[in-house]
């Protein structure tokens, strides 16, 4: 099998949990729009999918509404965003591994970027891309080719671990592995019809799980 080069990571639901900040956020902004406010449930699973299609559907411009959610909650999303377990530890030993290491995430990048710095994660990163940096977001499959692009690495040789469908979709698209973890909003079952190769209980598990799989060194 052929090693992996580069591990192309999401953000949210894989590396950090900020969703009951994001979900209270865009409530509030929704309320103070004057607008009908979403159920928990139906904001949830929007977690991961472009804003600007979550603003349409619920009735307000996206443009205005993004804005207001990084002026008012941007502060609070990143403060309350929290590392998942194995998070640090795996990204210490991938880089120990001499893998590139990178974000690839529908968040805007300077979003994304900002809340690594302040969970000290940032420099595990050679590169952090976010759904501004590529004509279309996740589940296409440009920020995968952007990344094996700018890492200098084949597509062929990148791993995109993340925990939607829209990850999954995007490295099969991409012709990159596809791999899937648990803890975020994708179930099992939906990752599986989705297509992912293997699936992870937690993200501590990704570098045994490479090694078992052949793709990283002892």
């Amino acid at each position: 099998m052929t090693p992996v080069a580069a591990v192309l990571l999401d953000l949210d639901g894989t590396l950090i949990d900020a969703n009951e900040a994001i979900v209270e956020g865009v409530a509030a902004v929704t309320a103070g729009l004057g607008l009908a406010v979403p159920s928990r449930e139906w904001l949830m699973g929007r977690i991961g999918k472009p804003p600007e299609e979550t603003w349409s559907r619920i009735g307000a411009d996206p443009v205005e509404a993004n804005r207001i959610f990084a002026e008012r909650h941007g502060a609070s999303v990143r403060a309350r965003s929290r590392v998942l377990d194995g998070v640090t530890e795996t990204l210490i030993a991938l880089t120990a591994a001499g893998l590139h290491l990178a974000v690839a995430t529908t968040r805007l990048q300077h979003s994304a970027d900002a809340v690594l710095v302040e969970k000290g994660l940032r420099g595990h990163f050679r590169l952090v891309l976010g759904r501004d940096d590529v004509p279309s977001p996740k589940p296409a499959p440009d920020i995968i080719h952007a990344a094996a692009e700018r890492l200098g690495v084949p597509v062929a040789t990148c791993l995109m671990v993340g925990d939607t469908e829209a990850d999954v979709g995007a490295a099969r698209a991409a012709g990159a592995r596809a791999w899937a973890v648990l803890g975020g909003i994708g179930t099992e079952q939906a990752l599986r019809a989705a297509g992912a190769d293997f699936i992870l209980s937690g993200m501590g598990e990704l570098p045994r799980a490479m090694r078992e799989h052949g793709v990283l060194g002892p």
